[in-house]
């Protein structure tokens, strides 16, 4: 008896795990200036049913003469019936302080774009900050730094789709050279 109990609950285990990690999304949202320095993250997922409604990111101040790397990292607050379900993150960097998140009024993230400095002679920083559009037609803004440029917003999630999970590309340590952080973002999108 006690090991078909234990049968059992290693089976559930399984299902809820591999339920959990399967999550499905059915577009890749990207925008075309992002950095190119760094590896890819893992894609990180909101849990089963729940949606993206807000973030925070992971800032450094303006350094002087000291070397900048401005957004380090973005969290994605997830939601399920009007509930805080959750945060998710993937890579980050190693600097600065997550700022509060931010927030829909009511919805859904659904399309972004970025603010990045582009590598020149001297300090480059990649990622500065972010803009959303959510479900309902707000938009929400980070509050990184003012350097670079905004560039083109990325597609929309169609067919009433929302933010579910995110995926980054972050330089790692550069010792003595420049650091530049959180190079690009993508987000998926789910039904």
């Amino acid at each position: 008896m006690f090991l078909n109990i234990h049968v059992v609950v290693v089976v559930v285990l399984a299902l809820c795990t591999q339920q959990l990690s399967a999550r499905e999304y059915y577009q890749t949202l990207r925008v075309e200036n992002g950095a190119r320095l760094g590896s890819w993250g893992p894609l990180e997922m909101c849990p089963l049913d729940s949606y993206a409604e807000g973030f925070s990111m992971r800032v450094e101040s303006r350094q002087g003469d000291g070397d900048d790397t401005a957004v380090n990292g973005i969290r994605l607050t997830c939601v399920k019936d009007g509930r805080q379900y959750g945060t998710v993150d993937s890579t980050y960097g190693y600097w600065g302080h997550w700022t509060p998140a931010m927030s829909c009024r009511s919805g859904a993230l659904t399309r972004f774009k970025l603010n990045v400095e582009t590598a020149s002679e001297g300090d480059d920083t990649a990622v500065n900050n972010i803009k959303f559009v959510c479900s309902e037609g707000d938009f929400i803004e980070g509050s990184g730094m003012p350097w670079g440029s905004w560039g083109s917003w990325s597609q929309i999630c169609h067919s009433g789709g929302r933010i579910c999970g995110i995926q980054t590309r972050v330089q790692g340590r550069q010792g003595r050279g420049d650091d530049t952080a959180l190079n690009d973002v993508r987000f998926v999108c789910c039904r």
